[in-house]
């Protein structure tokens, strides 16, 4: 049957002989008939729940029992319908927030538009309460004073489902996000014409949306809950506190792994295990009571704290971490100096300790493009992101390599393995150089760092005559002892950045370079690696 612009999935038999017959839709006051319809209905009839429904909530009630308490805020994004004075949700997503939040989502915004009720309301957990318990038990939101409700009709049953790791859109992680769905079960189709019409509509309100999903989306609501087949509230936790990977390492036989959390967690439920995984020995495994940490307020609201933790000889150990007896994350840090870094675990499948790569790169029959496809192979390697252009026949006044750094610092390469005459190409690559950086001034990347650098597999002794030029245009110069020790240091995790200010510091020499990655010790200092 259709009810203006929606069709109703039951059977005309289950509505009431009152609500049967045709229907009028000349106007948008009949729009939503089928939810007036419940409306007649008496919303304290309770919910159904099976024994399944009930044991997920039950689930999701024991971990959020003091997941819920840390956050900082309760983000509320709901599609409604208003018919006949009630509020029926269509979609609800609540979130639980325990990061400081952009202050634009902490402003509340409501759009109202012909019986359709889109809407964001923050709740600051440290001024007012919010009452799960109404969701959980009733399918009901209690937002500023009114009460929104999943559709209820006699018999009607709400239905559950936990998901204990992640939310089934969400991407996978070793860090947990646990969420709850609360469905009953409606389904309803929207009449394409009416969203049409809304398309059109939103972008003439005073303040104006680009269509439906521009709307949606800015009331943290994705697209498809318009094609959604049932009505549903979804309750999504946040970790209350979690372990800063990119902060966190092994060095020197210790582990040090930074834990941050929010302002409002109770530091005694936290915990934090460690497994150590010495090589051909069997596991050590302990843990650290959140309360013996120093914790600290950060100046993102946050607070951190730092476990440090004696692990022998390993160069990788695995981090734990839980609130009130239930797991957030588990992620293993390592020694960045004895690990392989991703790109050359890959590369090792092919080139077992990039022995056939150190070769070609340091050989003096590697000259031209082979020499300068090998060098922007090395670059990707290390972490750069490079553009090889040598070689691309109608780029001929292009550099051999476009190479950027994670900070987005740009080195302009050129290779020549032999240089006949280093002053004129170290001249041609300042006038390159000075080239793109008016180029990048004029399309308004005028702070984008440019510098240029000289590759080539002379000598220190040889290159050295034109260490001063280079200097005076303030071009690095690299040659074969520097290419040597960056070779060496190829398995090894290094940090771009500290690379690039090694080449253009202006103190160093081709010799000095890179005298840090190893040279085959394994004992690279934490400036570099």
């Amino acid at each position: 049957m259709h009810f203006g612009i929606f069709r109703w999935h039951r059977s005309e038999s289950d509505l009431s002989p009152a609500v049967k017959g045709p229907v009028q839709s000349s106007a948008y006051d009949h729009t939503f008939y089928c939810y007036r319809r419940l409306a007649m209905t008496p919303t304290s009839v309770p919910f159904q729940i099976s024994t399944h429904a009930q044991s997920e909530i039950d689930r999701f009630r024991a971990l959020a029992e003091h997941w819920t308490s840390a956050a900082q805020h309760v983000i509320v994004s709901y599609l409604a319908i208003e018919a006949a004075g009630t509020k029926w949700l269509h979609w609800a997503i609540v979130r639980y927030v325990y990061e400081t939040v952009q202050p634009i989502l902490l402003e509340p915004s409501v759009v109202r538009l012909d019986g359709v009720v889109v809407g964001r309301v923050p709740i600051d957990l440290a001024n007012a309460n919010f009452d799960l318990d109404l969701i959980l038990c009733a399918g009901q939101l209690k937002i500023n004073g009114e009460v929104y409700t999943l559709p209820q009709t006699d018999g009607n049953s709400l239905s559950a489902t936990f998901f204990a790791d992640n939310h089934p859109q969400a991407q996978p992680s070793q860090a947990r996000s646990p969420a709850l769905m609360l469905s009953a079960g409606r389904a309803l189709n929207v009449d394409p014409r009416f969203l049409g019409d809304i398309e059109h509509r939103v972008r003439c309100l005073d303040t104006p949306y680009d269509g439906l999903a521009d709307l949606l989306s800015e009331h943290l609501l994705p697209i498809a809950v318009m094609q959604r087949t049932e009505t549903a509230i979804e309750i999504l936790l946040e970790k209350p506190a979690e372990t800063k990977l990119a902060d966190s390492t092994i060095s020197d036989g210790k582990l040090s792994a930074k834990i941050v959390a929010s302002p409002r967690v109770d530091p005694t439920l936290l915990k934090i295990g460690v497994k150590i995984v010495p090589d051909k020995q069997n596991a050590t495994r302990l843990s650290i009571p959140g309360a013996r940490l120093a914790w600290s307020a950060q100046e993102d609201g946050l607070i951190a704290a730092r476990v440090e933790q004696d692990v022998g000889d390993t160069p990788v150990c695995q981090v734990f971490l839980s609130y009130g007896g239930h797991h957030i994350s588990r992620w293993w840090v390592g020694d960045s100096t004895r690990l392989p870094s991703q790109r050359a675990a890959f590369l090792a499948q092919f080139d077992k300790d990039l022995t056939k790569l150190r070769e070609e790169l340091l050989s003096r029959e590697s000259r031209g493009h082979p020499f300068e496809r090998v060098f922007a192979l090395v670059l990707e390697e290390l972490g750069f992101d490079c553009m090889y252009l040598g070689d691309v026949s109608h780029l001929q006044d292009a550099p051999d390599i476009y190479c950027e750094t994670p900070t987005r610092r740009i080195a302009v390469v050129e290779c020549a393995a032999v240089v006949s005459n280093a002053s004129e190409k170290l001249s041609k690559l300042h006038q390159r150089v000075l080239r793109i950086r008016d180029s990048f001034v004029a399309q308004r990347l005028g702070n984008v760092q440019v510098n240029g650098v000289l590759v080539t597999k002379h000598g220190d002794a040889e290159i050295a005559p034109f260490a001063e030029e280079a200097e005076r245009f303030g071009l690095g110069i690299v040659g074969l002892s520097a290419l040597t020790r960056l070779a060496d240091g190829l398995r090894l995790r290094v940090q771009p950045d500290a690379l690039y200010d090694a080449i253009f510091s202006p103190v160093q020499r081709s010799a000095d370079l890179f005298d840090q990655v190893g040279a085959g010790t394994g004992t690279t200092p934490s400036s570099i690696i």
